[in-house]
């Protein structure tokens, strides 16, 4: 695993969880998307290119509400072989 993707919803509850994968991956690339709910599918779709693009390995998804997107995030978790969702 050389490169991760990671879509993070851009509020403070999220500097937690994007704090503890930096610290603990520090060798890892971590190419985010952040979304703002607004926005989510955009940002979805630009990932999910990215993914395929670049054969991604591994997505984590951090402080994304699973109640408001759950249709979404069960179509994200096919995009990679490794789905983490925080």
């Amino acid at each position: 695993m050389n490169e991760i993707v990671l879509l993070n919803h851009n509020d403070s509850d999220a500097i937690g969880c994007l704090t503890s994968i930096y610290e603990a991956l520090p060798d890892i690339k971590i190419t985010m998307f952040e979304t703002n709910y607004q926005n989510i599918y955009e940002v979805a779709d630009e990932m999910k290119r990215y993914i395929e693009q670049h054969q991604i390995k591994v997505l984590f998804v951090t402080d994304v509400s699973f109640s408001d997107t759950k249709p979404l995030l069960l179509e994200l978790s096919t995009y990679c072989p490794k789905f983490l969702w925080i």
